[in-house]
This record gives C-alpha cells, structure tokens and sequence, in this order.
C-alpha cells in the first residue's frame, strides 16, 4: 500500500514537472516574440517590420514598385539603421493591431491619430503631421444635383462607412454626442480606404471618411468626389509601437525629430499631398 501511494506521487510528481517545463518553453517562446522587436534585436534580425494601410496616400504599388508617404519614410528610417524593411499592409485597424501586440510588426504606422483610446495599448511616436478627418461625398454634379453636405450636424441618421475598426470612427461617436443624434457606423468587410472612395464614386455608398490627406491623393483618379466638409479639430498624426519597446521608439524619435527638419522631409510630404 505504502509502495502504490509512493509510486502515485511519483508520477503525480512527473507530470507536474512535464507540464511545467512545456509551460515555461511555451512562455518563453511567446516572450522571445514579443521582445523581439526592441531595436538590439530588429538590427541583428537584419529586418524591419512596418504594418499600416493601402492607399494612395501612405502606402501602395504599382508595376514600378512600392510607393507612399509612410512607405519612403519608413523606408529612409530603416537605410539609417542598414535595415531590410517590410511593409504589410492590412486593411482593418484590429488586425494592424493584432500583428503589433503578438510582436509580429515592429511599427504601426499611419494612417495614426494620435487618441487617448490607444494610450496604454501602444506608445506613440512624436508627431509627425498634422491633419484632420474629411467626408468624402460626391459633388453636386455627381450627385444627381444634391448639393454636397457642409453642416456635420445634417449628418445626424445618416450611414457612414470607414475603413474596418478605424480609430477615425472615435471622432465620429464623439460627433453623434454634440449634434445630440444618432450618426450610424458600417464597415465593408476587407474594404480598404481605396475601395472605400470608389464605392462612393459609383453611388454604392454615400458618405466615406478618412484623414484628408488620404482622401486628397484620390481627387485625381476620383474628380467627382468632394472632400471639403471638415469631420472634428486638427488631428496629430503619429507612429506607434508596444509600449515596452523602449529602445526602439527612442530610435523613432530622434529620426522623426531630425528627419523633419530636413529638406528631405518638405519633399516627400510635397510628393504625396500635391
């Protein structure tokens, strides 16, 4: 009897230290991925890993390769450190996110505006524009003689579409509380902001809206939209990354800090926003 109960806690005993030394290999594993990201490591990994949105404005490609405003700012960071980069691109916000927390990107670049919401999920850079938040309507002459809305308080029981989880529809709610009422939120389902905007040109939808910036580098491709009602107050426009990476968002903020200063910084932002 004394030899069954031995022998039960023996192997009690085992697999107690099986599940915790799987326990500590999952966890370590799990830790290594999330700190892997601090710049020691991004710079022995040879690789930085950016992740933020598809449009004409921030990132895109075409047969002559990769283009936008985040993209070659991304890109000059990553030269200063002799860094490979690269960009993902995911249309919803949560998922950007999501690559972000699991350690998965390093950076969540713009589309950003700086927002309390997002304090304690990430660390911001410092700024790196300022912009603000546009509707995107068609213009009176392709609208069927509807002349455009100016008054954001004519957009109360009205349906507005943004890009998936997009921290622009923050403002939005904040919006539907000072006109006292409903304004009502619709996403399309892998939809980007490009996707977006032609739904509003083709009349599948009729009210879209994004950072002006954003919306004024599709003016061209897009005549008939409008993108002169102002949604909100001037908005920061930031990078981001998990709030423990230290040594990485340091590296950020010197670069921002002098990048903007240079002439090279006037002429990018004059690339994208002419």
């Amino acid at each position: 009897m004394i030899k069954q109960t031995h022998r039960a806690s023996l192997v009690l005993w085992i697999i107690f230290i099986v599940f915790w030394s799987v326990f500590a290999i999952l966890y370590g594993i799990d830790r290594h991925n999330k700190m892997s990201s601090d710049m020691p490591r991004i710079i022995k990994r040879g690789v930085i890993r950016v992740c933020g949105e598809e449009d004409l404005f921030s990132f895109y490609t075409d047969r002559y390769g990769p283009h936008g405003f985040h993209y070659e700012l991304a890109k000059a960071f990553a030269d200063r450190h002799h860094l490979d980069l690269e960009y993902i691109s995911k249309a919803d916000f949560e998922d950007r996110l999501d690559l972000l927390h699991a350690g998965k990107c390093d950076i969540l670049a713009g589309p950003l505006p700086m927002i309390k919401e997002l304090q304690g999920q990430v660390a911001y850079t410092e700024p790196l524009l300022e912009s603000c938040l546009v509707l995107i309507q068609r213009d009176k002459a392709h609208n069927d003689g509807k002349k455009p809305v100016r008054d954001p308080v004519l957009l109360g029981r009205k349906k507005i579409f943004f890009t998936a989880h997009s921290p622009n529809i923050i403002r939005t709610h904040h919006l539907s509380i000072e006109i006292c009422d409903s304004i009502y939120i619709r996403y399309i389902p892998g939809f980007n902001t490009g996707d977006n905007i032609k739904a509003v040109s083709n009349k599948f939808v009729n009210f879209f809206v994004c950072d002006k910036m954003v919306a004024g580098s599709y003016l061209k491709k897009y005549p008939g939209i409008d993108i002169q009602t102002r949604i909100g107050f001037t908005q920061i426009q930031v990078w981001a990354v998990r709030p423990e990476k230290n040594s990485l968002l340091d590296s950020l903020n010197i670069f921002i800090s002098e990048y903007r200063k240079s002439p090279a910084f006037a002429r990018l932002l004059k690339k994208y926003s002419d």
